[in-house]
């Protein structure tokens, strides 16, 4: 074992006898894969798509600019459980396992002294990639797809995630904690919503995009995206985010059906967002436009209802959650607690002025520009406030989020500020592999032809 890994565990096998508090919530963790925050009646949208969660996030927290650290599953998942920004050049591949050098959130927390289990439907987040660590129980639904004898999505769908959720949660004995992680694919391509969800499509479409896998291959090429296919998709994608509606107030019923012995917090968010259109790009994997980055962020039982302004990160989740806990969090982290600081009516005090980092590693691609203040290769944004500074292939731009314009020429200095927040967190996290001993990818992992089918059809090609 490398010295530095021996390091990195010692905390936690020093905690492994570790009881939690008497105080200590029970913790759900819900994530809904690829869950556009400006598609949620919650943030604002013209169709009505998510009204129970409206309802349930009245009574919660709801962070208003939520930052996902990736445009697609791993990296993501992999921030929000470790507290750190996704590492330069570390590609999290279709082929790589995820890597050991780092504390992750189910494991902290099983050291704490909480029951920990995970249901998924996404097969990257499964045993395959080692995203088991930590967890005591494992529901691993991401690789059955190919065993369906009806509609393709429907064993990865909330119904039959949700099926099991039950199953777990009526069947656990009462006592310690529990840490409960569930993956919804519902809002993931492709978009197969059931006939009675597709209120918005017009009955008179007749082109390729009909919900099935093989009508979603258009978007590929999004030259070839015609006006009537644009609107199918997102009338199909809305549909889904109903169907998640379904399943998350299900959710929130059996949460509260079975998890009565104590307090409970409950996080809803998303590993990332969506493109449906927005600079001729779909689906996900490529860009770091607002509808790919922001993702809901909502909070109950933890405090005050109300909703927050400040932006935020997915990689403070898990600072946030091991304090709820009553444990600490590893030091060298990118994420802060944020409920750390509260006024008198219990809304967090949050600071402005903070740089967050969304990247996606390219190391294979040769049109991937090196330069710009940083080495790293990849796509490449720093967000503070309301801008969103975006490294292209002509340079460094910043955009202004909510009106989406290049204010490159008239804030110069704000986006030489940004660039040196990059240039910070290449030089952070380039330390953190050097002292792992880990600069160098991992060693390829031997997928079947049924996964790699499986990976393809979920639109994972090239990954």
């Amino acid at each position: 074992m490398k010295r530095a890994l021996l390091l990195a565990l010692l905390p936690l096998l020093a905690g492994a006898c570790g009881r939690a508090p008497p105080t200590a919530p029970h913790i759900v963790l819900v994530v809904c894969d690829a869950l556009r925050a400006d598609h949620l009646d919650l943030h604002g949208y013209g169709r009505e798509t998510a009204p129970r969660l409206a309802a349930w996030a009245q009574g919660a927290l709801v962070f208003e600019q939520a930052s996902a650290p990736s445009n697609w599953t791993r990296p993501s998942i992999h921030a929000l459980f470790t507290g750190r920004h996704p590492a330069p050049d570390r590609v999290l591949a279709a082929d790589e396992p995820l890597p050991a050098d780092e504390a992750v959130l189910p494991d902290l927390l099983r050291r704490a002294g909480y029951e920990t289990a995970a249901v998924t439907a996404n097969p990257f987040i499964s045993r395959t990639y080692g995203a088991d660590r930590g967890f005591r129980e494992f529901v691993d639904l991401g690789w059955r797809g190919e065993e369906a004898t009806g509609p393709w999505k429907e064993p990865l769908a909330s119904a039959a995630v949700l099926d099991r959720v039950e199953y777990l949660l009526a069947s656990r004995a009462r006592g310690a904690p529990l840490f409960l992680y569930v993956h919804l694919m519902d809002t993931h391509e492709p978009y197969d919503p059931p006939a009675e969800l597709r209120e918005d499509v017009d009955p008179a479409y007749a082109g390729p995009v009909d919900g099935s896998r093989e009508g979603y291959a258009l978007l590929r090429d999004g030259d070839a995206v015609l006006p009537a296919d644009a609107r199918q998709v997102v009338a199909l994608y809305d549909g889904e985010v109903r169907r998640l509606d379904e399943g998350l107030a299900r959710l929130r019923a059996l949460v509260a059906r079975h998890l009565g012995d104590r307090r409970v917090v409950t996080v809803v968010t998303a590993d990332h967002g969506e493109s449906l259109g927005e600079e001729g790009l779909w689906r996900h994997g490529h860009g770091l436009h607002r509808g790919l980055l922001n993702v809901p962020l909502i909070v109950d039982g933890a405090g005050a209802a109300t909703r927050v302004g400040q932006r935020v990160g997915l990689v403070d989740l898990g600072p946030t959650l091991l304090r709820l806990a009553g444990a600490e969090a590893p030091g060298d982290i990118d994420g802060r607690d944020l409920l750390a600081e509260r006024d008198e009516a219990g809304v967090p005090r949050l600071p402005a002025g903070r740089d967050l980092i969304a990247y996606r590693a390219l190391p294979d691609r040769p049109t991937t520009i090196r330069g710009h203040g940083v080495a790293a290769l990849g796509e490449l944004a720093v967000l503070r406030d309301g801008w969103r500074a975006e490294r292209r292939a002509d340079g460094w731009r910043l955009f202004e989020e909510a009106t989406g314009r290049d204010r490159s020429a008239e804030q110069a200095v704000l986006l030489e500020e940004l660039v040196e927040g990059a240039r910070a967190w290449e030089q952070r996290g380039r330390a953190r592999l050097a002292a792992a001993g880990d600069a160098a990818p991992a060693g390829a992992m031997d997928l079947s032809p049924d996964e790699r089918a499986l990976l393809e059809q979920l639109g994972y090609t090239g990954r």
